[in-house]
């Protein structure tokens, strides 16, 4: 965890805790955690606020999941993954406080009535594979890639979020653990085989195929068995798709991840050079400057209108109590960050350089 900001850096400036946001309402849920829109007291800048309860957090394994995901977020450097800005404890819960990104999960989108074009799906597909591109590179496999972990921000384009069973492996390192969501998790995780970062792809390729025909791939009722023997080659299209888009989601869905685009040592290089991305330049797009074909209808940075709003009507307290204990101070004592801490630190390094 040697990228983790430790909490006595700088003793001058004052901890962030719990109690320096309010929660203004609840805006997600996952499988042990629930998502709140917060305001920092001081600052009036409003955040999104993760938090798991403590006493979910019963092993090591459990601990080492969080850290893991703390690491991934301090560390993946992106403008399409979602930024962190504060970790502590509080006396009941772990909290990640990160962007607030208000466009609506990219579900929600899916659930509506008008159909994504394929030039909608390009930009998607290539701001998902420059976000997988620095997640890999940074040592990690996302394992959870669906539409709700995906965002979209206020001018359109996407954000991954939530990496709560990232896993961190070496270069050349393999993992059999198995996880992810059902109807995106490759065929090997699902058989217990060892995998890497090829069944990122996978589930992309799953990704691609439901934003373009609002369904699954496959057929979903199907033993592990069926599911190794489904062929691309059965897949159906409708009309509108070009050849490249088909070669792209059949290429990405191979049952064989030896045969899968981007298996082996050069990963996401491999599906950034498909020629569905041929028009794609990619410093114009980690610059943001492709205009998106959906732009979400957002007021302001604090415009709750495309949350779902059962989330929204929840009872919530409007604060969290501060951790008093010394037990947490030893348990939880790496799970801490400040951005602004990382940024005094960084400045004070490049003195001692010049």
């Amino acid at each position: 965890m040697g990228n983790l900001i430790s909490c006595s850096i700088d003793k001058k400036k004052k901890e962030t805790k719990a109690s320096d946001f309010e929660i203004i309402c609840k805006i997600g849920k996952g499988s042990n955690s629930n998502v709140f829109l917060v305001k920092k007291k001081n600052t009036c800048q409003y955040f999104a606020m993760k938090t798991i309860k403590k006493k979910s957090i019963k092993s090591d394994k459990k601990l080492e999941r969080i850290l893991t995901e703390l690491e991934a977020l301090t560390t993946v450097r992106n403008p399409f993954v979602v930024q962190i800005y504060y970790a502590f404890v509080s006396e009941k819960y772990v909290c990640f406080v990160m962007d607030f990104v208000n466009g609506g999960e990219l579900f929600f989108h899916l659930n509506q009535k008008v159909e994504f074009s394929e030039n909608r799906i390009l930009l998607y597909a290539a701001e998902i594979i420059y976000a997988l591109k620095h997640i890999h590179k940074a040592g990690f496999i996302y394992r959870d890639l669906k539409p709700e972990n995906i965002l979209l921000d206020k001018n359109g384009h996407i954000c991954l979020t939530d990496f709560g069973i990232a896993k961190k492996i070496g270069k050349f390192s393999r993992t059999n653990s198995f996880c992810g969501s059902i109807g995106y998790i490759a065929p090997e995780v699902l058989t217990g085989q060892k995998y890497s970062f090829e069944v990122d792809f996978y589930s992309l390729g799953v990704l691609l195929y439901e934003m373009k025909h609002k369904s699954f791939p496959f057929e979903q009722n199907q033993t592990n068995e069926q599911k190794e023997s489904n062929n691309v080659n059965d897949l159906v299209f409708s009309d509108s798709c070009s050849d490249e888009f088909q070669s792209l989601v059949k290429s990405l869905l191979e049952n064989d991840p030896e045969k899968r685009l981007g298996f082996g040592k050069k990963g996401y290089k491999d599906v950034m050079n498909h020629p569905f991305f041929v028009n794609i330049n990619w410093k114009i797009l980690s610059q943001k400057k492709y205009i998106p074909e959906y732009v979400p209808k957002i007021q302001n940075n604090f415009d709750i209108s495309m949350i779902d709003s059962s989330f929204i009507k929840e009872k919530v307290s409007k604060c969290f109590v501060d951790s008093t204990s010394e037990m947490d101070h030893f348990l939880f004592k790496n799970f801490c960050f400040d951005i602004e801490k990382e940024k005094s630190k960084k400045k004070i390094s490049k003195r001692k350089i010049q």
